[in-house]
Protein backbone atom coordinates (compact mmCIF):
# COMPACT_ATOMS: atom_id res chain seq x y z
CA UNK A 1 0.00 0.00 0.00
CA UNK A 2 1.25 3.49 -1.24
CA UNK A 3 1.53 6.36 2.19
CA UNK A 4 -0.81 7.86 2.10
CA UNK A 5 1.25 11.20 3.45
CA UNK A 6 4.83 11.52 3.09
CA UNK A 7 6.25 10.59 6.58
CA UNK A 8 7.02 12.76 9.45
CA UNK A 9 8.04 12.42 13.32
CA UNK A 10 6.12 10.21 16.12
CA UNK A 11 2.59 11.06 16.35
CA UNK A 12 1.88 13.72 19.03
CA UNK A 13 -0.78 13.84 21.89
CA UNK A 14 -1.93 17.69 20.80
CA UNK A 15 -5.72 17.09 21.49
CA UNK A 16 -7.56 17.15 24.66
CA UNK A 17 -7.87 13.68 26.18
CA UNK A 18 -10.57 11.90 26.18
CA UNK A 19 -10.19 10.87 29.52
CA UNK A 20 -10.80 6.91 30.60
CA UNK A 21 -12.76 4.55 28.67
CA UNK A 22 -16.85 5.44 28.65
CA UNK A 23 -18.53 3.73 31.41
CA UNK A 24 -22.19 2.17 31.40
CA UNK A 25 -24.24 2.47 33.99
CA UNK A 26 -27.65 1.34 35.12
CA UNK A 27 -30.01 1.66 37.99
CA UNK A 28 -28.96 -2.01 39.18
CA UNK A 29 -25.40 -0.66 39.62
CA UNK A 30 -24.03 -1.12 42.70
CA UNK A 31 -23.68 3.11 43.11
CA UNK A 32 -27.11 2.84 42.36
CA UNK A 33 -27.88 1.22 45.83
CA UNK A 34 -25.48 2.03 47.93
CA UNK A 35 -24.26 5.38 49.15
CA UNK A 36 -21.32 5.41 46.90
CA UNK A 37 -21.84 8.60 44.90
CA UNK A 38 -23.58 7.78 41.35
CA UNK A 39 -21.50 8.56 38.23
CA UNK A 40 -21.58 12.85 37.65
CA UNK A 41 -24.55 13.28 35.89
CA UNK A 42 -26.43 10.52 35.95
CA UNK A 43 -30.02 10.41 37.57
CA UNK A 44 -31.38 7.28 39.95
CA UNK A 45 -34.96 5.30 39.07
CA UNK A 46 -35.92 2.46 39.62
CA UNK A 47 -36.38 -0.33 37.29
CA UNK A 48 -40.01 -1.23 36.85
CA UNK A 49 -40.88 -5.49 36.74
CA UNK A 50 -40.40 -7.15 33.57
CA UNK A 51 -38.89 -3.97 31.80
CA UNK A 52 -34.70 -3.70 30.87
CA UNK A 53 -33.39 -0.70 32.98
CA UNK A 54 -32.01 1.89 30.01
CA UNK A 55 -28.14 2.30 29.57
CA UNK A 56 -26.15 5.27 29.05
CA UNK A 57 -22.31 5.31 27.63
CA UNK A 58 -20.60 8.83 28.27
CA UNK A 59 -17.48 10.89 26.15
CA UNK A 60 -15.71 13.63 26.85
CA UNK A 61 -16.66 15.56 24.11
CA UNK A 62 -13.64 17.61 22.48
CA UNK A 63 -16.04 20.95 21.26
CA UNK A 64 -12.71 22.55 21.11
CA UNK A 65 -10.10 20.42 20.21
CA UNK A 66 -6.78 22.69 18.57
CA UNK A 67 -8.93 25.85 19.94
CA UNK A 68 -8.85 27.14 23.23
CA UNK A 69 -12.74 27.14 25.02
CA UNK A 70 -14.45 30.62 25.11
CA UNK A 71 -14.25 29.77 29.06
CA UNK A 72 -10.41 29.30 29.25
CA UNK A 73 -10.95 25.99 30.23
CA UNK A 74 -8.63 23.23 28.70
CA UNK A 75 -11.20 20.34 29.55
CA UNK A 76 -14.92 19.71 28.58
CA UNK A 77 -17.72 18.11 30.30
CA UNK A 78 -18.78 14.93 29.19
CA UNK A 79 -22.18 14.64 27.24
CA UNK A 80 -24.29 11.77 28.37
CA UNK A 81 -27.17 10.07 25.90
CA UNK A 82 -29.94 8.07 27.19
CA UNK A 83 -31.51 6.11 24.80
CA UNK A 84 -33.21 2.57 24.60
CA UNK A 85 -31.43 -0.52 24.00
CA UNK A 86 -31.58 -1.62 20.24
CA UNK A 87 -29.48 -1.08 17.67
CA UNK A 88 -25.66 0.32 18.30
CA UNK A 89 -24.78 3.77 17.11
CA UNK A 90 -21.43 5.88 17.25
CA UNK A 91 -21.64 9.34 16.66
CA UNK A 92 -18.36 11.21 14.91
CA UNK A 93 -17.40 13.90 13.76
CA UNK A 94 -14.71 15.79 11.06
CA UNK A 95 -14.29 19.19 11.48
CA UNK A 96 -18.11 19.77 12.78
CA UNK A 97 -19.04 17.36 9.64
CA UNK A 98 -21.04 15.03 11.86
CA UNK A 99 -22.12 11.05 11.41
CA UNK A 100 -24.05 8.14 12.45
CA UNK A 101 -21.65 5.29 12.05
CA UNK A 102 -23.30 1.69 12.27
CA UNK A 103 -21.80 -0.95 12.05
CA UNK A 104 -24.13 -3.49 9.77
CA UNK A 105 -23.83 -6.64 7.16
CA UNK A 106 -26.14 -5.49 4.38
CA UNK A 107 -26.72 -1.85 2.94
CA UNK A 108 -30.40 -2.75 2.97
CA UNK A 109 -30.43 -2.94 7.35
CA UNK A 110 -30.89 0.50 7.52
CA UNK A 111 -33.32 2.55 5.11
CA UNK A 112 -33.71 5.16 3.71
CA UNK A 113 -36.46 6.60 6.00
CA UNK A 114 -34.82 5.56 8.87
CA UNK A 115 -31.46 6.94 7.81
CA UNK A 116 -33.42 10.59 7.62
CA UNK A 117 -34.91 9.69 10.96
CA UNK A 118 -31.63 8.93 12.50
CA UNK A 119 -30.24 12.20 11.24
CA UNK A 120 -33.44 14.68 12.63
CA UNK A 121 -31.48 17.21 14.51
CA UNK A 122 -34.79 17.33 16.83
CA UNK A 123 -36.30 14.14 16.44
CA UNK A 124 -33.20 11.33 16.15
CA UNK A 125 -29.89 11.73 16.70
CA UNK A 126 -28.71 14.45 14.42
CA UNK A 127 -26.65 14.23 11.89
CA UNK A 128 -25.30 15.38 8.17
CA UNK A 129 -25.45 11.83 7.47
CA UNK A 130 -25.02 7.80 8.32
CA UNK A 131 -21.94 5.64 7.58
CA UNK A 132 -22.88 1.88 7.13
CA UNK A 133 -19.63 -0.15 7.66
CA UNK A 134 -20.15 -2.88 5.51
CA UNK A 135 -17.83 -6.02 4.75
CA UNK A 136 -15.40 -5.71 2.15
CA UNK A 137 -15.47 -6.19 -1.49
CA UNK A 138 -12.15 -5.61 -2.33
CA UNK A 139 -9.10 -7.92 -1.47
CA UNK A 140 -6.81 -6.77 1.32
CA UNK A 141 -9.57 -4.01 1.80
CA UNK A 142 -10.65 -3.50 5.69
CA UNK A 143 -14.14 -2.46 5.42
CA UNK A 144 -16.37 -1.20 3.37
CA UNK A 145 -18.22 2.58 3.54
CA UNK A 146 -21.33 3.63 2.89
CA UNK A 147 -22.80 7.29 2.91
CA UNK A 148 -26.18 7.91 2.85
CA UNK A 149 -27.06 11.56 3.27
CA UNK A 150 -30.04 13.28 5.85
CA UNK A 151 -32.20 12.97 3.09
CA UNK A 152 -31.74 9.68 2.06
CA UNK A 153 -29.63 10.43 -1.11
CA UNK A 154 -26.89 8.02 -1.53
CA UNK A 155 -23.24 10.08 -2.33
CA UNK A 156 -20.59 8.51 -4.30
CA UNK A 157 -17.97 9.64 -1.68
CA UNK A 158 -17.45 11.36 1.86
CA UNK A 159 -14.15 12.31 2.73
CA UNK A 160 -14.81 13.13 6.12
CA UNK A 161 -16.62 10.27 6.43
CA UNK A 162 -14.11 8.14 5.11
CA UNK A 163 -11.91 9.83 7.91
CA UNK A 164 -14.44 9.18 10.48
CA UNK A 165 -15.08 5.72 9.41
CA UNK A 166 -10.66 4.99 9.41
CA UNK A 167 -11.02 5.59 12.87
CA UNK A 168 -13.61 3.67 13.81
CA UNK A 169 -12.34 0.49 12.12
CA UNK A 170 -8.89 1.76 14.37
CA UNK A 171 -10.82 1.97 17.18
CA UNK A 172 -12.34 -1.66 16.92
CA UNK A 173 -9.37 -3.40 16.23
CA UNK A 174 -7.51 -1.72 19.20
CA UNK A 175 -4.77 1.17 17.97
CA UNK A 176 -3.39 2.78 21.15
CA UNK A 177 -2.95 6.62 21.49
CA UNK A 178 0.33 7.52 19.90
CA UNK A 179 0.15 4.50 17.12
CA UNK A 180 -0.37 4.75 14.02
CA UNK A 181 -1.97 1.49 11.44
CA UNK A 182 -2.78 1.55 7.72
CA UNK A 183 -5.59 0.23 5.93
CA UNK A 184 -7.78 0.06 2.88
CA UNK A 185 -11.53 1.17 2.59
CA UNK A 186 -13.83 0.57 -0.09
CA UNK A 187 -15.80 2.87 -1.31
CA UNK A 188 -18.79 3.83 -4.03
CA UNK A 189 -15.55 5.73 -5.59
CA UNK A 190 -13.49 2.72 -5.48
CA UNK A 191 -10.86 1.38 -2.82
CA UNK A 192 -8.76 4.03 -0.69
CA UNK A 193 -5.75 3.64 1.13
CA UNK A 194 -6.10 5.58 4.69
CA UNK A 195 -3.36 5.66 7.68
CA UNK A 196 -4.59 6.18 11.03
CA UNK A 197 -2.57 7.61 13.93
CA UNK A 198 -4.83 7.98 17.60
CA UNK A 199 -3.92 11.48 19.00
CA UNK A 200 -6.38 11.16 22.10
CA UNK A 201 -8.55 9.12 23.60
CA UNK A 202 -11.30 9.48 21.16
CA UNK A 203 -9.60 11.07 18.55
CA UNK A 204 -7.13 10.28 15.32
CA UNK A 205 -5.33 12.06 13.11
CA UNK A 206 -5.95 10.46 9.50
CA UNK A 207 -4.16 10.83 6.11
CA UNK A 208 -6.04 9.17 3.07
CA UNK A 209 -4.95 8.84 -0.97
CA UNK A 210 -8.01 10.13 -2.15
CA UNK A 211 -7.27 8.96 -5.86
CA UNK A 212 -6.87 11.19 -8.97
CA UNK A 213 -9.41 14.11 -8.70
CA UNK A 214 -10.37 14.79 -12.59
CA UNK A 215 -10.58 18.70 -13.42
CA UNK A 216 -13.13 18.93 -15.95
CA UNK A 217 -14.50 21.89 -17.72
CA UNK A 218 -15.24 25.37 -17.17
CA UNK A 219 -18.91 26.83 -17.35
CA UNK A 220 -20.93 30.06 -16.89
CA UNK A 221 -24.07 29.78 -14.94
CA UNK A 222 -26.60 32.75 -14.35
CA UNK A 223 -28.41 32.44 -10.84
CA UNK A 224 -31.31 34.93 -9.54
CA UNK A 225 -29.42 37.47 -11.83
CA UNK A 226 -26.02 36.45 -11.35
CA UNK A 227 -23.52 35.00 -13.22
CA UNK A 228 -21.18 32.57 -12.14
CA UNK A 229 -17.99 31.03 -13.29
CA UNK A 230 -17.92 27.62 -12.70
CA UNK A 231 -14.76 25.07 -12.80
CA UNK A 232 -16.50 21.47 -12.60
CA UNK A 233 -14.45 18.28 -11.18
CA UNK A 234 -15.00 14.56 -10.38
CA UNK A 235 -13.85 14.14 -6.79
CA UNK A 236 -15.84 10.95 -6.41
CA UNK A 237 -18.62 13.14 -6.46
CA UNK A 238 -19.30 16.24 -8.65
CA UNK A 239 -18.21 19.77 -8.17
CA UNK A 240 -18.74 22.92 -8.80
CA UNK A 241 -16.02 25.34 -7.85
CA UNK A 242 -16.12 29.07 -8.13
CA UNK A 243 -13.31 31.48 -7.41
CA UNK A 244 -13.74 34.95 -6.59
CA UNK A 245 -14.99 37.28 -3.53
CA UNK A 246 -18.11 36.13 -1.78
CA UNK A 247 -20.08 37.07 1.23
CA UNK A 248 -21.53 34.08 3.80
CA UNK A 249 -25.15 34.97 2.63
CA UNK A 250 -24.55 34.76 -1.12
CA UNK A 251 -23.85 30.73 -0.35
CA UNK A 252 -27.75 30.43 1.35
CA UNK A 253 -28.96 32.80 -1.90
CA UNK A 254 -27.41 30.98 -4.67
CA UNK A 255 -25.87 27.60 -3.03
CA UNK A 256 -29.28 25.59 -3.90
CA UNK A 257 -30.11 26.90 -7.15
CA UNK A 258 -26.28 26.17 -8.17
CA UNK A 259 -26.41 22.52 -7.02
CA UNK A 260 -29.99 21.31 -8.51
CA UNK A 261 -29.16 23.68 -11.70
CA UNK A 262 -30.14 21.87 -14.92
CA UNK A 263 -26.92 21.73 -16.26
CA UNK A 264 -25.57 18.84 -13.20
CA UNK A 265 -28.62 15.98 -13.84
CA UNK A 266 -27.19 14.88 -10.60
CA UNK A 267 -27.18 17.24 -8.96
CA UNK A 268 -23.41 18.75 -7.48
CA UNK A 269 -21.63 20.12 -4.33
CA UNK A 270 -20.65 23.95 -5.26
CA UNK A 271 -17.36 25.44 -3.20
CA UNK A 272 -17.18 29.02 -2.71
CA UNK A 273 -13.94 30.12 -2.94
CA UNK A 274 -11.74 33.00 -1.21
CA UNK A 275 -8.19 32.64 -2.10
CA UNK A 276 -5.88 34.08 0.48
CA UNK A 277 -2.44 32.85 -0.96
CA UNK A 278 -1.21 30.62 -3.00
CA UNK A 279 -1.17 27.98 -0.68
CA UNK A 280 -4.44 29.19 1.55
CA UNK A 281 -8.00 28.96 0.80
CA UNK A 282 -11.60 29.77 2.48
CA UNK A 283 -13.85 27.40 1.32
CA UNK A 284 -17.69 27.29 1.88
CA UNK A 285 -19.33 24.59 0.43
CA UNK A 286 -23.57 24.07 -0.54
CA UNK A 287 -23.24 20.14 -0.30
CA UNK A 288 -25.81 18.01 -2.36
CA UNK A 289 -27.99 17.08 -0.10
CA UNK A 290 -27.29 18.60 2.55
CA UNK A 291 -26.82 22.25 2.32
CA UNK A 292 -24.18 24.62 3.96
CA UNK A 293 -21.89 22.07 6.12
CA UNK A 294 -19.26 23.04 8.14
CA UNK A 295 -16.53 20.86 6.07
CA UNK A 296 -16.55 18.61 3.18
CA UNK A 297 -13.39 17.02 2.33
CA UNK A 298 -14.16 15.98 -1.20
CA UNK A 299 -14.51 19.59 -1.79
CA UNK A 300 -11.43 20.62 -0.21
CA UNK A 301 -9.77 18.04 -2.35
CA UNK A 302 -11.51 19.20 -5.63
CA UNK A 303 -10.82 23.01 -4.63
CA UNK A 304 -7.03 22.08 -4.04
CA UNK A 305 -6.97 20.37 -7.31
CA UNK A 306 -8.70 23.22 -9.66
CA UNK A 307 -6.29 25.97 -8.17
CA UNK A 308 -3.57 24.24 -8.80
CA UNK A 309 -4.83 22.95 -12.66
CA UNK A 310 -5.62 27.03 -12.87
CA UNK A 311 -1.53 27.80 -11.92
CA UNK A 312 -2.92 29.24 -8.78
CA UNK A 313 -1.86 26.92 -5.96
CA UNK A 314 1.78 24.98 -6.60
CA UNK A 315 1.82 21.43 -7.33
CA UNK A 316 3.38 18.87 -4.43
CA UNK A 317 3.38 21.21 -1.83
CA UNK A 318 0.90 21.27 1.56
CA UNK A 319 -2.39 23.54 0.81
CA UNK A 320 -4.49 25.04 3.59
CA UNK A 321 -8.09 24.63 3.11
CA UNK A 322 -10.05 27.00 5.68
CA UNK A 323 -13.50 25.35 5.88
CA UNK A 324 -15.99 26.64 8.45
CA UNK A 325 -14.89 23.98 10.80
CA UNK A 326 -11.34 24.32 10.50
CA UNK A 327 -8.82 23.42 8.36
CA UNK A 328 -7.82 20.35 5.99
CA UNK A 329 -4.45 20.18 4.55
CA UNK A 330 -4.32 18.48 0.72
CA UNK A 331 -1.31 17.78 -1.52
CA UNK A 332 -2.15 17.67 -5.29
CA UNK A 333 0.58 16.00 -7.27
CA UNK A 334 0.86 16.56 -10.88
CA UNK A 335 -0.86 13.64 -12.68
CA UNK A 336 -4.01 14.87 -10.37
CA UNK A 337 -4.03 12.50 -7.11
CA UNK A 338 -4.81 13.84 -3.83
CA UNK A 339 -3.98 13.47 -0.74
CA UNK A 340 -6.08 14.60 2.27
CA UNK A 341 -5.10 14.92 5.60
CA UNK A 342 -7.45 15.99 8.91
CA UNK A 343 -8.98 14.88 12.25
CA UNK A 344 -11.98 12.82 13.34
CA UNK A 345 -12.96 12.67 16.63
CA UNK A 346 -15.89 10.15 18.66
CA UNK A 347 -18.09 12.36 20.56
CA UNK A 348 -20.56 9.87 21.71
CA UNK A 349 -22.03 6.24 21.43
CA UNK A 350 -25.80 4.70 22.11
CA UNK A 351 -28.60 2.42 21.17
CA UNK A 352 -31.64 3.43 19.09
CA UNK A 353 -34.49 2.03 19.30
Amino acid sequence: MSPCWPEKGPATNESPSLGSPPKTWSPNSPSATSREPRPRGASWKPSRPGRAPTSCRTYATPLFVGHEHPSGRADVEPREVRVSARRVFFKYEGLGNDFVVIDAARPDEVPEAEAIRLCDRRRGVGADGVLLVLPATSPGARARMRVVNADGSVPEMCGNGLRCVALHLARTDGLAVGETSEMLVDTDAGPKPCRVTRTAEGAGEIAIDMGIVKVLEGRELTVDGRTFALTTADAGNPHAITVEPFERADVDRYGHALATHPTFPRGTNVEFVRQISPTKAEVVVWERGVGVTLACGTGACATAAVLASAGLAPFDDELTIELLGGPLAIRVARDGRVHMRGPATLTFAGHVG
